[in-house]
């Protein structure tokens, strides 16, 4: 058994009970937080990111527009966008730091609604070259967001569109652990054979926003690892240790 983060965290306070505005010591404070009540891994809490999809703003043909990022063509991997950071996060804690990244199928939905296919394969290639240079500079457990699963329900289009985007993220990948997150909303329409045709080793789930993905996780084979959403970090949460 074992506690983590999923999402982003709010900026922590310094000194002065206002959020830390330098990227650095706020990313050493929540590590320093998340150590002390016990998580691992640990994350970075995507403080130097804004919003959902701020890691891979990097990527050529994607740029930052004022209501999120947008696609200006086919998005290409030309350089490592999270190595760095990984590194000073892993530098600073004393335990496993994991490395979150969206999910190809969310970025091509939302960002390449014209040719979705198109697009969500690109992500796929342009994702699977971040994994490897993740892996090849020692990070051991990085996290593939999905916020768009619970939209894909019993259509079998899109339950391809996933299940074909994550098979091919994964295939060839060694010497890491990657982990599948489902967040956002009840994705156990899709079903556990769409969710986990890709051999992820371990799925997350929020049964916050996603109370009925309790479904997927009674069908996931016995063999994979189960992280449960199960408290919220929004304030005010009403909820208790209990």
């Amino acid at each position: 058994m074992f506690a983590t983060l999923l999402g982003r965290l709010p900026r922590p306070p310094g000194d002065d009970g206002r959020p830390i505005a330098d990227d650095d010591r706020a990313v050493a404070a929540a590590l320093d937080a998340q150590a002390e009540a016990g998580l691992e891994p640990l994350t970075d809490g995507r403080l130097r990111y804004r919003g959902p999809f701020g890691a891979i703003l990097g990527l050529e043909g994607l740029e930052a527009g004022p209501d999120g990022p947008r696609l200006s063509g086919l998005p290409r991997w030309r350089a490592a966008l999270t190595v760095d950071a990984w590194r000073f996060a892993a530098d600073h804690a004393t335990g496993l730091v994991k490395q979150a990244l969206p999910g190809p199928y969310t970025l091509g939905r939302r960002l390449g609604a014209d040719d979705p296919d198109a697009s969500i394969m690109a992500f796929v290639a342009a994702l699977r070259s971040e994994v490897l240079a993740l892996a090849g500079a020692g990070c051991a457990f990085i996290e593939i967001e999905e916020r768009d699963a619970h939209l894909i329900g019993t259509d079998e289009v899109e339950r391809r569109r996933f299940a074909d985007a994550h098979r091919s993220l994964l295939d060839g990948i060694e010497g890491v652990h990657l982990s599948l997150a489902i967040i956002g909303g009840n994705a156990d329409t899709a079903g556990i054979e769409t969710i986990l045709a890709a051999p992820y080793p371990s799925l997350a789930v929020d049964l916050i926003d996603g109370p009925d993905n309790w479904r997927l996780v009674t069908n996931t084979p016995g063999d994979r690892g189960i992280v449960c959403g199960a408290l919220s970090t929004r304030h005010p949460s009403d909820d208790s240790p209990e």
